[in-house]
């Protein structure tokens, strides 16, 4: 891969963001192919206590929005979309939140390996968070593609609907009988950008099983989390790289429960195997954490 790339945190300033940027700028001074750092974050973010690293960084800011909608998709929608106007047409843009860190070098290496897939503006996302129980969700944590492709993905309006009322609509819902299954929601961000973007480059999204795994196979190339030493502040406190993980869980009250599983990315059934115990041991205790 050849072309140079930008990387892109966007959210909050929090005690993690000083990590997400000193490892992207270790890295940008050991690959040259690495040309920028860009954070966008909102106008009241406290950006003091990243110090010196502001002189490295390209740091630009919005008003925070009114309405988050659902699981926050109007915020991310907003400051990606800050991000990717910075950066020119011809840039791989690596997106990362600030609550998360990757290792660079090993991310490169596996784009150079899939440089075709990537020309062909595939986005690049990871097994973690990838699900299998939901349709049309890929992980939208760590993306890459080419600028164009990241910002046709993220050329979604604001959604007027709140958090509170898609809630309340889907329990009503639940109510009426309307939804038997959790697969037929697509409040989920991830969803909502990913079959967006479809409709973008011309599907005609039929909302079964078999047209959003071949979906996922044509515009999504999974990388293995802990392959690119994918790390998340909330998982652990990002000591750990991420993996993929298997729990079962009741998203909406009186709803159904969803077996979530994600996207397996190992080629050998033994390894997979290993990876899902490993996911169910480490997520087990943190869901637990995370649920008191």
């Amino acid at each position: 891969m050849s072309r140079d790339v930008t990387v892109l945190v966007h959210g909050p300033v929090t005690p993690f963001t000083r990590r997400t940027l000193t490892d992207a700028l270790r890295h940008a001074r050991q690959d040259r192919r690495v040309v920028r750092v860009v954070l966008a974050t909102w106008d009241d973010a406290d950006t003091d206590p990243l110090g010196a690293l502001l002189d490295e960084v390209e740091v630009l800011r919005a008003p925070d929005v009114a309405n988050p909608g659902f699981a926050n998709l109007n915020r991310q929608v907003r400051l990606v979309r800050l991000g990717l106007d910075a950066v020119p047409e011809d840039h791989v843009v690596v997106k990362l939140r600030t609550d998360q860190t990757v290792d660079h070098a090993a991310l490169l290496r596996r784009l150079d390996e899939r440089a075709a897939r990537l020309e062909a503006d595939v986005v690049f996302t990871t097994d973690c968070f990838t699900r299998t129980d939901r349709r049309y969700h890929p992980s939208d944590m760590l993306l890459v593609a080419r600028r164009p492709a990241l910002a046709l993905y993220y050329d979604l309006p604001e959604v007027p609907t709140t958090h509170l009322d898609d809630v309340l609509a889907v329990r009503e819902d639940l109510r009426r009988g309307a939804v038997a299954d959790v697969r037929d929601l697509h409040l989920w961000p991830e969803a909502r950008l990913f079959m967006a973007y479809l409709r973008r480059r011309g599907e005609a999204v039929s909302d079964t099983d078999e047209d959003s795994a071949r979906c996922l196979a044509r515009y999504c190339e999974l990388l293995s989390a802990s392959d690119v030493g994918l790390r998340w502040e909330k998982f652990y406190g990002g000591r750990l790289p991420l993996v993929p993980y298997r729990f079962s869980m009741a998203p909406f009250e009186g709803g159904p429960v969803e077996e979530a599983r994600c996207v397996p990315t190992s080629g050998s059934p033994v390894r997979q195997a290993v990876k899902d115990r490993l996911g169910a041991l480490l997520w087990g205790p943190r869901l637990a954490r995370l649920r008191a």
